[in-house]
């Protein structure tokens, strides 16, 4: 999935920038008569974060940035119709299309170097809330509810010689 961005520095203590970001391939699609005669079965869900962040350096070697997200989503799924005994409405089940979510978020951040050559970074994201999928509202609890769950990653960098950093996260 592409994904690009960009930032802005002003002066030598802040930072803005922007991101746009995809996540993908979180799909199945399997073409063959699996239940109740469907000619495939399959889900897809795609997912597509703007970012806009600031950064300001609060000591000389430390920063903090937040960033506001913007969250757009889609999802279909074709196929599940032997599921709906079990589904509280069983016509936003399944063979609806694609339907779209929307929803709205902020992540935190920190970045500090240890030593020149030695970084720590750490962000969390909390839980962000999203607009239901009412076209699936009898394959999702909550009523088509998907909300994208909190996040917390951390990580290091070692730059052992101008072209070589080594990182993990």
């Amino acid at each position: 999935m592409p994904s690009f961005g960009g930032n802005y520095r002003p002066n030598e203590t802040t930072g803005w920038g922007f991101s746009l970001l995809a996540r993908g391939g979180m799909n199945t699609d399997y073409r063959t008569n699996t239940f109740y005669g469907a000619d495939h079965t399959g889900v897809d869900l795609a997912q597509m974060f703007l970012n806009a962040t600031y950064a300001k350096k609060f000591a000389k070697n430390h920063s903090l940035g937040l960033s506001v997200i913007g969250v757009g989503q889609r999802f279909k799924a074709s196929g599940l119709e032997a599921f709906s005994p079990m589904s509280q409405d069983p016509a936003s089940l399944t063979g609806n299309g694609y339907d779209w979510s929307f929803g709205a978020g902020v992540q935190l951040g920190y970045l500090g170097y240890v030593r020149p050559n030695l970084s720590f970074g750490a962000t969390w994201t909390p839980e962000i809330k999203m607009s239901k999928f009412d076209d699936y509202a009898g394959l999702f609890a909550g009523g088509g509810s998907f909300d994208i769950p909190s996040s917390f990653q951390i990580g290091t960098a070692y730059t052992a010689r101008e072209t070589v950093t080594f990182a993990v996260d």
